[in-house]
């Protein structure tokens, strides 16, 4: 065989290098588990939960209608005379084909993009911060990395044969991380301050700038707000220091502001390094900046014309984003623009989606009840699940997660026993990494762990996002919080299953079976409300079981109402929801159904034994017994 000529040792070494961010040890072996599911290999789970993902259309939730039809009108513009489009549809469309070469969405634009979607871009970026912004600073890219790497590139000048340095977040996107690598720049790695809700202490920037600088030429500092991935916004205070400690030191300001608007939590608020530096006027207004907005990242606020709302739009495959230049001189302009047109333009769908996020339709027009429903929906559900998993997380022995999040994930700090570490030594891999291959072996949850973000030595993080549906977010909480408690894990399986047991043959159950069911919901719900602190880190999964205990007695009543209404009307009423919340502990099969119970106020839950009736399920008995 003929030696060949390229080889891994003769490869560019920056690309040899760069960290592999595709797949981690979790998301690998993930994949693995579910062709092997599909195989028939037999797992204790049924499926994946994929919670490492942060692509919401790969989790599926529903496309946003108004952007599929411009997108669809512009590639096929037959459309227009179809009456079944939406007529503010049809004009969007026609203005942007309008703009395209030959009215086609299939033709080259300018470089910098199309320019009727860099104006509109740059009359956002001027509400929204209230300062002038010009759509000759915009430009329009395929997402938030790509135009990094332009600027990157054009900042990348050696010297002496010293490289350059950036300074850059830990924790952070590995992303960044691998196109640092890329491109042959130092990494000058600053901490987050994790107990103070990740903000950006200036010690600790000062102390990594001075370590460094003996081995590069700092040349910028990466701030990423809302942080990726933790979630986390930054103060105006804390900003303002980042812009004093910029100017001072003479470095270029890169902003990552992809998740801008994406703030959940109550209070949240962000704001821009532009208006930031702005409102702190000379001589920190003409700092050098570059600020980058991803919609793939996908929440925008838009204030177009009178219209003025936050929507989710999380367009990850079409790849559309924009950045604003700020204050670079206008002869690096005319260099930077050389650079970027040997890559012609930015995909012209991505530009057309990133146009309809940020001129959503008009309360006036058509598309806009629909439009403002979906956009309704998916916040809503993303805020719910948001605080869901949160909560959630912070119950568990072992977790701990900051109470803030502006982002589609979050990054919980994991306390892990030294045995667990010591192991993960001897199979090479970091501690969190080996909890969350085991966490995924066991339950089927693939997160992914904190050191493929970078983390302060001796902390150990997952991260999970918050895109599954709210079924499997809870999911996610219970077995997380049932993996490391056997007994309590096999109680509550016994459970579920009886419950689903139930629910699957309510059509042939009788009255006594109903009122089993309708008294264990109470017994659940008593147990929720008076025991709190007992059932503290299983209480959602709890008010799930009792939930859908009640919606089977419902539903089981209203069979034998139906087919036995006689007798239903003299004891029926035994089957209703009872006013106040009951403890049953001694009531069996052969004693009345009538027999006076003992309120819940009168003692606490304790191990007596549970309904006869029910000696087929061990769940709730071994659950209240454990408890």
């Amino acid at each position: 065989m003929a030696k060949k000529l390229l080889t891994v040792d003769t490869v560019n070494p920056h690309v040899r290098n760069m960290q592999d961010v595709e797949m981690s040890h979790t998301v690998r072996r993930a994949r693995e588990i579910e062709r092997e599911l599909r195989k028939g290999v037999m797992k204790p789970f049924t499926e994946v939960i994929r919670a490492d993902m942060n692509d919401i259309q790969a989790m599926g939730q529903k496309p946003i209608t108004f952007i599929r039809q411009v997108l669809t009108t512009c590639t096929y513009p037959l459309l227009l005379n179809d009456p079944s489009i939406p007529s503010d549809v049809k004009m969007r469309a026609n203005q942007i084909l309008d703009e395209c070469g030959g009215r086609s969405a299939g033709s080259y634009t300018y470089s910098e993009g199309i320019d009727l979607i860099r104006l509109h871009v740059a009359q956002y970026i001027e509400k929204r911060d209230g300062f002038p912004a010009e759509k000759d600073d915009v430009y329009l890219s395929s997402g938030s990395i790509e135009a990094l790497r332009s600027i990157l590139n054009v900042l990348n000048l050696p010297q002496n044969q010293i490289p350059i340095g950036i300074l850059a977040p830990v924790p952070r996107d590995p992303t960044f991380t691998a196109l640092l690598d890329e491109l042959g720049i130092v990494q000058i790695n600053y901490y987050l301050e994790e107990d103070d809700n990740w903000s950006i202490n200036t010690k600790e920037l000062a102390a990594a700038f001075e370590a460094e600088s003996r081995f590069c030429i700092p040349k910028a500092i990466l701030v990423i707000n809302p942080g990726n991935p933790t979630g986390s916004v930054l103060s105006r205070s804390n900003m303002e220091d980042i812009v004093l400690f910029a100017a001072r030191r003479k470095l270029v300001l890169l902003a990552d502001e992809a998740y801008q608007f994406n703030a959940f939590a109550q209070g949240c608020y962000f704001q821009s390094f532009k208006k930031t530096m702005m409102q702190m006027g000379p001589p920190y207004d003409a700092l050098e900046l570059v600020s980058f907005m991803s919609g793939s990242a996908g929440i925008w606020e838009s204030k177009h014309a009178i219209s003025s709302m936050i929507f989710y739009s999380q367009l990850c495959g079409l790849r559309c984003g924009c950045y604003e230049m700020v204050n670079l001189g206008e002869d690096v302009i005319k260099v930077y623009k050389k650079s970027i047109c040997i890559k012609m333009c930015s995909t012209v769908l991505g530009q057309i989606a990133l146009d309809c996020m940020i001129c959503p339709p008009l309360p006036t027009e058509p598309s806009y009840q629909n439009f403002i429903q979906e956009w309704t929906d998916i916040m809503q559900s993303l805020n719910e699940k948001a605080i869901i998993l949160i909560n959630c997380l912070n119950e568990i022995n072992g977790f701990e997660c900051n109470p803030q999040t502006a982002a589609t994930f979050v990054f919980t700090k994991i306390y892990l026993p030294q045995k667990a570490i010591d192991e993960a030594k001897t199979k090479g891999v970091s501690p969190d990494t080996f909890y969350a291959l085991n966490l995924l072996e066991d339950t089927g949850i693939c997160s992914q762990p904190g050191a493929l973000y970078g983390q302060l030595p001796g902390t150990y993080h997952l991260r999970f996002t918050i895109l599954p549906s709210k079924e499997k977010i809870l999911k996610i909480f219970c077995q997380v919080a049932r993996r490391d408690d056997p007994p309590l894990n096999k109680a509550l399986d016994a459970l579920e299953k009886a419950l689903q047991y139930m629910s699957d043959t309510v059509s042939s159950i009788n009255l006594d079976a109903v009122f089993c069911i309708r008294r264990l919901a109470e017994q659940l719900e008593a147990l929720l409300q008076y025991e709190p602190e007992v059932v503290r880190g299983i209480h959602l999964q709890l008010t799930e079981l009792k939930n859908k205990a009640h919606r089977t007695a419902d539903k089981g009543m209203s069979l034998v109402l139906k087919e036995h209404p006689k007798y239903a009307s003299k004891v029926g009423f035994l089957m209703e929801r009872s006013l106040q919340l009951l403890w049953y502990p001694s009531r069996n099969t052969s004693e009345s159904l009538m027999e006076e119970p003992v309120s819940c106020k009168d003692g606490r839950f304790n191990d007596t034994q549970s309904d006869n009736c029910f000696n087929e399920i061990s769940g709730p008995r071994l659950l209240l017994n454990l408890l």
